[in-house]
C-alpha cells in the first residue's frame, strides 16, 4: 500500500515539470534539458528498485517450485526404472528356467545318444573278434605254405618238362598250349608250333617239372593267403579306427552332459540370485510409490506461493513501466536540444574557415609566381643539357658496337679486339670441357673397370699364419666416380639505343615562407551566443595559415612547371644535334670482342670436348700406377668340417673376397679386417686381424680369416660375421664393409610338427614330427629324444634311416603331446631334439608356433610393437631388457573375468623389476572384438649373467585361474 502511495507523487511531480518546458522553435539551453532529465530518472530509478525486490520474491518462489518439480519427476523416474528392472528379472527368470529345461532334454538325448554308440561299440568288439579269428588261421596258412616251399625248394627235381605258349597281346582263355618232353628245347618247340598254329605271334609263359609245378601252385596259393592276410589286416585296422573315433565320440558326449549339467547348476544358482533380487526390487518400488506421493505435496504447495506472489509482481512491474515512458520523453528533448547547440556552433566556425581561406588565397597569389618562374627555367636548362649529353654517348656507342659485330673478322682496326676475345672464347670451351667431359671419361673407365673382376684369381688360407711375402709400398689408393660439372657458355649484351627525349617534369620541393597577415580580417562579432566568439577567432587564426600554404605551393608549382618544360626542351635539341666519336670508337672495339668470344667459343666447343674425355680417359691408367685400389666384393661363411653345412659344436670360418685393381701390390699387413658384430656364434677366435699382401690386378679370396664356434641349436638360426676391411693406420680408413650370414642345419633334421588339431589346455592331441636327411649318404636308424621348452612333452623313439638329400626322403615319428597354460601363440615353442648315432648325441632347436584354444593369450612385443617370434631378446649384461606384453581375448562370448596380465617370476634372482614399472594390469571382464593396448616392461640384468641365456615369466589369469604363461628369454651379452 505504501509503495503504491510513493509512486502516484512522482505522478504529480513528473507532469509539473513536463508542463514547465518552454515552446521555443530552436531551444539551445542545454543545461535546463538536462536538469529535468535528472529529476525525472530518479522518480523511474525508484520505481524500478520496488519492481527488483518484488521480482526477487517471485523468483524465489519460482526456484522452490522448480527443485519441488525436479525432486517428484527424480522420483517418478526412479520408480519407472525400478519398475522396468522388475521386468527385466521376470524375462531372466523365465529364460533361465527355459533353459535348464531345455537342457534337461539335450541330457536325455546325449544319454540315448552315449548308450547306442555303446551298443555300436560292443558290435564292432564282436566283429573285430571274428576277423581277428580268421586273420589268426591265414596266418597259419601261411606259415604251413612257407615250410613246404622251402621243403620242396630243398629237394632236387625230375621228370619231364612241360612249356606253355600263350597269345602275343590277347587273353588265353584255354591256359595256353602245352607240351612235355624229357628234353626241355623239344618241349618249348612243340608247345610254341601249337601256339602259332592257331595265333599270329606267341610267348613263352614258362617250363616246370612235376616238383616245380607243385611249388608254383604253393606259392600262387602263398599269395592269395598273404592278400587275404592283408585285407584282414586292413579291416582291422579299420575297426579300430571305427572303435577309437566311436569311444571318442562317447567321450565327447560324456563331456557335453556334464558341461551341460554345469549349465544347469549354473542356471539354477541364477534363478535363486534373481529371486532375491527380485523381491529386493519389490521392496525398492514399495518405498519410491511413498517418495512420488510426498514430492507431490510439495510441489502444490510452491506452486500456490508462486501464484500468490504473482499479484505485487504485476502492479510494481505496470508503475516502473509509466514512469520509465517518461523519463525516455525527457531524455530525448535533452538530446534535441544539445544537436541544436552543435549545429550553431558547426555554421559560425565553418564561416570563419572559408573567410580565412580566402583571404590567405589574395596574399600567396601575389608572392608565388615570380620565384616559381626563375627556378623552373634554371633546373629546365640543366637537365635538358646532361640527358642531352648521355644520351648522345649511349646512341654513338651503340652504333659503333654494332658496326664492330659485323667487321670484326675482316678489319685490320679491329685484330687485336677481335684476337682477345678469340682467346677468351677457346678459354671457357677448355674450362666447360674441364667440368665435363673429363669426369665422363674418367667415370666409363672406372665404372668398367669395377664391372669387370681383375683377370688373375688366386686363394690364400690364412687361418694359422700369414704369408711373409713382403708386398709393395706403393699408396692405397681410393679412386670415385669424378663429380660433372657445368660449363657456362659465353653471353655478350649488346647496348642499347636510348630513344631520345627531353627530361620529363618532376614536382619541384617547395621552400614555402611565413605568411605576412596582409590579408587578415576575421568576422566573429555577430555569432547566435557570445560564447561561440572565441572559437570563431581561434578557427580563423588556424585556417589563415593553412591556406597560405596551400595556395603558395600551387601557385609556385604552376609557374615552376610551365618554365621547366619549355627550357628542357630547347637545351636538350641543342645537344643531340651533335655526334661523340670517342664513345663511337669505344662501342667498335667492344662489338669486335664479344664476337671474337663467341667465335673461339663455338668453333673450339667440340674439340676441346674430345680431348679433355681422352685426358679423363687416360687419368684412371695414371692413377692406377702409383699403387693398390683395394674394393672389397664380399664375405662369406664355410663350414670347419667339410659337410656343406653349418652346425652346433664346429667353428665357423669367414672367407673374404677382395679385388686389387692397381699396378701395385699391397704391403704386407697395409690392410687389417676389424670385426663389428657377430649373431648366432660364441666368442671369434679375433676381432682385429692383419691381411697378407694383396697381388696387383689379382683377385684374393681369403680363407679363414677368422672363425667363431656356432652356439645356436635352433634350425635355420641366422648366423653371421660382419665388419670393416681399414687400412692399419691412424686415423683409420675404411675400404669396405663385409658381412657374411648363414644357418645353421643339422645332419638328420627335424622339418615340421604337424599337430592334428589347436588343443585346449592340457588337452592330449596328437603330432608328427618330421625328419630330413641333408647329407649325400643315407643315414642311419638314430634314437630321438624330443623334449620342449618349457616342459609340456617328453618322447621318446626312433627316427628311420633316410636315403640322401637328393632323394628328398623325409622321416616321422608320431607322439602325442599336453600343452599346459605355458604354451602358445605369437612366440615361439621350442622341440629340442636329440638324436644318438652310437656315441654321438647332436641337438636341435626347432620353433614352433601353437595355438591353444583358451578364453585369452598373451603376445610378446618388442618396443615398436612387433612380434618377437622366437621369444629371445637380446640383451646388454648390466642393462635393461625392455618388451611389450599384449592380452589378446580368444573368446567370441562375454566373460566376467577379471582378466589380468602381471609379472610372475625370473629365471635368475638378479633379474629385477625396474623400480616404479609395471607389475601387473587388472583388466575386469573382456567382450569379443576388444583392443587391449600393449603394456611395457622393463627389468635390470646383472652383469653375472653375461654370456648366458636367462627367462622372465608373464602371466595371463581369468577370476585367478591360470590361462598362459608366457616366457621371455633374455640372450645376455
Amino acid at each position: 500500500m505504501g509503495g503504491e502511495m510513493h509512486l502516484g507523487r512522482n505522478f504529480i511531480l513528473t507532469v509539473a515539470l513536463l508542463a514547465a518546458i518552454p515552446a521555443l522553435a530552436v531551444d539551445l539551453d542545454v543545461a535546463a534539458a538536462e536538469a529535468r532529465y535528472l529529476a525525472q530518472k530518479s522518480i523511474s530509478d525508484s520505481a524500478k528498485s520496488r519492481l527488483d525486490a518484488e521480482e526477487s520474491f517471485l523468483s524465489a518462489a519460482q526456484s522452490r517450485l522448480e527443485d519441488a518439480q525436479r525432486s517428484e519427476s527424480s522420483a517418478r523416474a526412479q520408480l519407472r526404472q525400478d519398475q522396468a528392472e522388475l521386468n527385466g528379472i521376470d524375462q531372466s527368470i523365465s529364460s533361465n528356467e527355459q533353459a535348464v529345461t531345455n537342457l534337461d532334454a539335450q541330457i536325455r538325448s546325449d544319454e540315448r545318444r552315449a548308450s547306442d554308440l555303446d551298443d555300436q561299440i560292443g558290435q564292432k568288439q564282436r566283429e573285430r573278434g571274428a576277423i581277428a579269428e580268421r586273420e589268426r588261421e591265414a596266418n597259419r596258412e601261411i606259415r604251413m605254405l612257407e615250410r613246404r616251399i622251402v621243403e620242396l625248394e630243398s629237394k632236387p627235381q625230375t621228370g619231364p618238362w612241360t612249356c606253355v605258349y600263350v597269345d602275343h597281346g590277347t587273353e588265353e582263355h584255354s591256359g595256353g598250349h602245352r607240351a612235355t618232353n624229357n628234353d626241355r628245347s623239344a618241349a618249348e618247340e612243340e608247345a610254341k608250333k601249337a601256339c602259332l598254329a592257331v595265333h599270329g605271334r606267341c610267348d613263352l609263359a614258362g617250363c616246370s617239372q612235376p616238383q616245380g609245378h607243385e611249388i608254383e601252385q604253393l606259392r600262387r596259393r602263398l599269395e592269395e593267403a598273404e592278400r587275404q592276410q592283408r585285407d584282414l589286416q586292413s579291416k582291422l585296422s579299420q575297426i579300430d579306427r571305427d572303435i577309437q573315433s566311436l569311444q571318442r565320440d562317447v567321450r565327447s558326449l560324456e563331456d557335453d552332459m556334464n558341461n551341460c549339467r554345469n549349465q544347469q547348476n549354473v542356471k539354477l544358482n541364477e534363478i535363486a540370485r534373481l529371486n532375491r533380487e527380485r523381491d529386493s526390487v519389490r521392496i525398492q518400488i514399495s518405498n519410491d510409490s511413498s517418495e512420488v506421493t510426498r514430492c507431490a505435496n510439495i510441489t502444490a504447495s510452491a506452486l500456490q506461493d508462486v501464484n500468490r506472489q504473482m499479484g505485487p509482481y504485476n502492479l510494481a512491474l505496470s508503475n516502473y513501466q509509466t514512469e520509465k515512458l517518461r523519463t525516455d520523453g525527457l531524455y530525448g528533448y535533452w538530446q534535441q536540444v544539445v544537436a541544436n547547440y552543435n549545429a550553431a556552433l558547426k555554421d559560425v566556425l565553418s564561416r570563419s574557415d572559408a573567410k580565412a581561406r580566402r583571404d590567405a588565397d589574395a596574399e600567396a597569389q601575389g608572392r608565388a609566381a615570380g620565384p616559381g618562374d626563375q627556378a623552373g627555367l634554371a633546373t629546365g636548362n640543366q637537365q635538358g643539357t646532361d640527358k642531352g649529353l648521355g644520351d648522345v654517348r649511349d646512341r654513338d656507342r651503340a652504333s659503333g658496337y654494332i658496326q664492330g659485330r659485323t667487321t670484326a673478322s675482316t678489319e685490320a682496326q679491329l685484330a687485336n679486339s677481335y684476337a682477345a676475345g678469340t682467346a677468351s672464347g677457346d678459354s671457357m670451351a677448355v674450362e666447360k670441357a674441364r667440368l665435363e667431359n673429363f669426369p665422363v671419361g674418367y667415370n666409363q673407365v672406372l665404372a668398367g673397370l669395377f664391372n669387370a673382376p681383375p683377370t688373375l684369381n688366386q686363394t690364400v688360407d690364412i687361418s694359422d699364419s700369414l704369408s711373409s711375402e713382403p708386398g709393395g709400398n706403393g699408396v692405397l689408393l681410393q679412386l670415385k666416380n669424378k663429380a660433372i660439372g657445368h660449363g657456362v657458355a659465353p653471353s655478350v649484351i649488346a647496348p642499347k639505343t636510348p630513344v631520345l627525349n627531353p627530361p620529363s617534369y618532376q614536382a619541384p620541393s617547395v621552400n614555402i615562407p611565413a605568411a605576412l597577415k596582409t590579408n587578415y580580417a576575421p568576422q566573429c562579432n555577430d555569432v547566435v551566443l557570445p560564447e561561440f566568439k572565441p572559437r570563431c577567432l581561434d578557427q580563423y587564426e588556424s585556417s589563415y595559415g593553412s591556406g597560405f600554404d596551400a595556395s603558395y605551393q600551387s601557385v609556385y608549382s604552376s609557374h615552376y612547371k610551365d618554365k621547366f618544360v619549355e627550357a628542357s626542351q630547347t637545351a636538350y635539341s641543342a645537344v643531340v644535334a651533335q655526334t661523340n666519336a670517342e664513345a663511337f670508337e669505344a662501342g667498335r672495339q667492344s662489338g669486335a670482342q664479344d664476337q671474337g668470344l663467341l667465335d673461339g667459343f663455338s668453333n673450339n666447343l667440340a674439340k676441346r670436348m674430345d680431348e679433355q674425355k681422352a685426358l679423363g680417359q687416360t687419368q684412371v691408367a695414371t692413377d692406377l700406377e702409383g699403387g693398390g685400389l683395394v674394393v672389397v666384393r664380399g664375405a662369406s661363411l664355410a663350414d670347419s668340417n667339410g659337410d656343406g653345412l653349418l652346425t652346433t659344436g664346429e667353428r665357423v670360418r669367414l672367407r673374404l673376397v677382395i679385388d686389387n685393381y692397381g699396378k701395385q701390390a699391397t704391403a704386407l699387413e697395409a690392410i687389417q679386417f676389424h670385426l663389428a658384430g657377430t649373431k648366432g656364434v660364441g666368442e671369434a677366435s679375433v676381432t682385429l686381424r692383419t691381411l697378407p699382401a694383396l697381388v696387383a690386378e689379382t683377385r684374393t679370396t681369403l680363407e679363414g680369416v677368422l672363425t667363431a664356434p656356432i652356439t645356436s641349436e635352433m634350425v635355420g638360426g641366422e648366423l653371421g660375421l660382419s665388419g670393416a676391411v681399414e687400412v692399419s693406420a691412424t686415423p683409420k680408413i675404411v675400404l669396405g664393409s663385409a658381412s657374411g650370414a648363414g644357418a645353421v642345419h643339422f645332419p638328420i633334421e627335424v622339418t615340421d610338427i604337424k599337430l592334428a588339431k589347436d588343443p585346449a589346455v592340457n588337452e592330449v592331441v596328437d603330432a608328427v614330427v618330421k625328419f630330413s636327411n641333408l647329407t649325400a649318404v643315407k643315414s642311419l636308424e638314430q634314437k630321438l629324444a624330443l623334449k620342449t621348452s618349457p616342459v609340456f612333452a617328453t618322447v621318446e623313439g626312433t627316427v628311420p634311416a633316410l636315403a640322401p638329400i637328393e632323394a628328398e626322403a623325409t622321416g616321422e615319428v608320431k607322439v602325442r603331446l599336453k600343452p599346459g597354460p605355458w604354451v602358445g601363440e605369437n612366440t615361439f615353442t621350442r622341440f629340442k631334439a636329440d638324436l644318438t648315432n652310437g656315441s654321438d648325441t647332436l641337438s636341435q632347436a626347432f620353433p614352433k608356433y601353437i595355438h591353444i584354444n583358451r578364453s585369452a593369450s598373451l603376445l610378446l612385443l618388442d618396443r615398436a610393437q612387433k612380434a618377437i617370434p622366437d621369444s629371445t631378446i637380446d640383451v646388454q649384461a648390466g642393462g635393461w631388457a625392455i618388451f611389450n606384453a599384449q592380452m589378446v581375448y580368444q573368446e567370441k562370448v562375454y566373460q566376467r573375468g577379471p582378466m589380468v596380465m602381471s609379472f610372475s617370476k625370473a629365471s635368475d634372482p638378479g633379474i629385477q623389476l625396474a623400480a616404479g614399472g609395471t607389475t601387473s594390469v587388472n583388466y575386469g571382464y573382456l567382450s569379443p572384438g576388444a583392443k587391449q593396448t600393449p603394456v611395457g616392461f622393463t627389468f635390470f640384468v646383472p652383469q653375472s649373467l653375461k654370456g648366458k641365456t636367462a627367462w622372465v615369466m608373464m602371466l595371463a589369469t581369468e577370476n585367478g585361474a591360470l590361462l598362459h604363461s608366457m616366457m621371455v628369454y633374455l640372450n645376455v651379452k
